[in-house]
């Protein structure tokens, strides 16, 4: 749809009633609903980990992707503040797709990368008739999000699943124990994790939720992990631990439990990243610890090697599998943009077919696709070798 202007009339030295100026105060509001404004296309991001850094190389990406006379797209969102001094992450999240909305030249929205914040924002963006392309939310909530709503990653269930065929089949276990964030992401994954490990007759011992906030980085912080351990151990002995948390408390958990039982095998979710911060708190316990990963920075994939490198050179940071879905996603909504042209309509109509009537699209983290027919893959690392190791596996969303 294009702007829609008024007709021009004729000079008159009459004022504007109020029926007038009720319609030119409708225009912006019309026009960001059709999402076809003047200025070049846009593309709004809800992921600031490595700050002005991060989005100077994802723009750069999306340039040099640039053919001859197509035309500049450019990543918004990074200047928005993802927890102001007044708000929560989570009512950030909201005002920053709020702010997407309103702008008729942002044309797909890529992200949150959680499923609470999500669930949150899709709703908008569904009213505004605008593509939201998620690269990394798991929860299988997510699948009543509507068509305006593009998963890039296995939801949780398909994750428990094979967590659930790793442990009985690569570990061998028969008794076993989650721990779980207390949210959409860790309480998801605890529960397809535990469905899995009943039908394959392993029996639980313990479910049990951790705080988002615990460290251990402080002797208290330390005791209390401990005692997790110990609670953990007073209904019996596992032989696998699934960590349904993100990277700080799986960290943590991970040198208290293999303290406590030194031969456990240890099992993390998606949301645990491989860096310093998981590392430093692991310690030894590193070593007993496979994470289920969607990329392989050091796979043998020749594209994957370089966005690693040349991620890391321009961030100054390890590289995570997050990183390289947000990629995807930025490329796939680059090239929605290009080739349908600049409207929310044509632009979401374009991704709803990718997969389906126009050929997946060739990310580094592999085929991406609308259908419910293709595959997405998961991959699990051993944390004691951040790159090339790993068993690898495919999951069809």
């Amino acid at each position: 749809m294009g702007n829609i202007v008024p007709r021009r009339r004729s000079p008159s030295p009459r004022r504007p009633g109020p029926r007038g100026a009720r319609w030119l105060a409708l225009l912006p509001l019309v026009a960001a609903a059709c999402g076809s404004g003047q200025g070049a296309p846009k593309v709004g991001m809800a992921y600031t980990t490595g700050g002005d850094a991060l989005l100077r190389f994802f723009q750069a990406e999306v340039d040099r992707a640039r053919a001859e006379g197509a035309p500049a797209v450019r990543i918004v969102g990074f200047e928005e503040d993802p927890a102001g001094a007044d708000d929560s992450p989570l009512a950030a999240e909201v005002r920053r797709a709020e702010r997407f909305v309103a702008d008729p030249d942002v044309l797909v929205a890529i992200g949150p990368g959680g499923s609470r914040e999500v669930l949150q924002v899709a709703p908008i963006f569904r009213e505004a008739g605008m593509m939201q392309i998620v690269p990394t939310a798991t929860s299988r909530a997510l699948r009543q999000a509507g068509d305006h709503t593009f998963l890039l990653s296995p939801d949780d269930s398909l994750q428990g699943v094979f967590l659930g065929a790793f442990a009985d089949t690569a570990l061998g276990a028969r008794r076993a124990a989650i721990f779980y964030v207390p949210d959409e992401y860790g309480i998801g994954l605890a529960s397809g994790t535990a469905a899995a490990l009943a039908a394959r007759g392993v029996r639980l011992l313990g479910r049990t939720p951790v705080g988002a906030t615990n460290d251990c980085g402080t002797p208290a912080g330390r005791l209390r992990f401990r005692d997790f351990a110990e609670e953990l151990a007073l209904g019996g002995r596992p032989d696998v631990i699934v960590l349904a948390m993100r990277t700080v408390q799986s960290g943590c958990l991970a040198a208290a439990l293999v303290a406590r039982f030194p031969d456990v095998g240890l099992l993390a979710g998606d949301g645990t990243y491989l860096g310093e911060p998981f590392f430093a708190r692991a310690g030894a316990a590193a070593s007993s610890t496979y994470v289920v990963h969607f990329w392989d920075p050091g796979g043998p994939d020749e594209r994957s090697r370089r966005f690693a490198a040349a991620f890391e050179a321009a961030v100054g940071r390890t590289v995570r599998h997050g990183d390289a879905m947000f990629h995807d996603a930025l490329m796939l909504a680059v090239q929605a943009i290009r080739e349908a042209g600049p409207d929310r309509a044509a632009v979401r109509r374009y991704l709803t077919e990718v997969g389906r009537s126009r050929p997946a699209f060739d990310g580094i983290t592999g085929p991406i696709g609308h259908g419910a027919h293709q595959k997405r893959r998961m991959l699990m690392l051993r944390a004691s070798e951040r790159r090339g190791a790993g068993t690898r596996a495919e999951a069809t969303r």
